[in-house]
């Protein structure tokens, strides 16, 4: 299987990462192993310390390295686990989706209630007598307040 080993220094909550490849290598995946946590096994690199993230292109799959196993022959094995925001990227860009809560009050608007305001409202309602009769020439003047 074809991989690309690299490096990221992006966050790993972040959709899309940037991805400095550093080889592209034929490896071979260790028996037992499944889709979301494989370990490949690769012919040894200069300074693997460096590598944290691999691209597998067959399996439309990214993984961040969790573990670098030194193994007989100059081989290394990659304990890896899928990377699922960066994988299906793609597909949670076309979600179609309604955000009640934003992170930042700077941002917020206090007039979309999301429950994490406390509001109340109480309703006073006062009538008077108007000891005079209404005409055409009359005026009707309506307040509202609030504080």
């Amino acid at each position: 299987m074809l991989i690309k080993i690299g490096r990221t220094t992006s966050e790993k909550n972040r959709l899309t990462k940037n991805f400095t490849q550093v080889a592209e290598l034929n490896a071979t995946i260790k028996e037992g192993t499944s889709i979301v946590n494989p370990v490949f096994i690769i012919h040894a690199q200069a300074n693997p310390g460096t590598l944290n993230y691999v691209k597998a292109p067959d399996w439309n799959r990214n993984y961040h390295i969790l573990d670098i196993t030194a193994l007989p022959g100059e081989r290394l094995a990659l304990k890896c686990h899928v990377d699922v925001l960066t994988s299906f990227a793609s597909s949670i860009k076309a979600c179609q989706v309604l955000v009640d809560k934003q992170q930042k009050d700077s941002v917020s608007s206090k007039y979309i209630d999301d429950g994490s305001y406390v509001t109340e409202c109480d309703d006073v309602i006062q009538c008077y007598t108007y000891s005079k009769s209404f005409n055409n020439s009359s005026t009707i003047v309506i307040t509202a307040g609030g504080q």
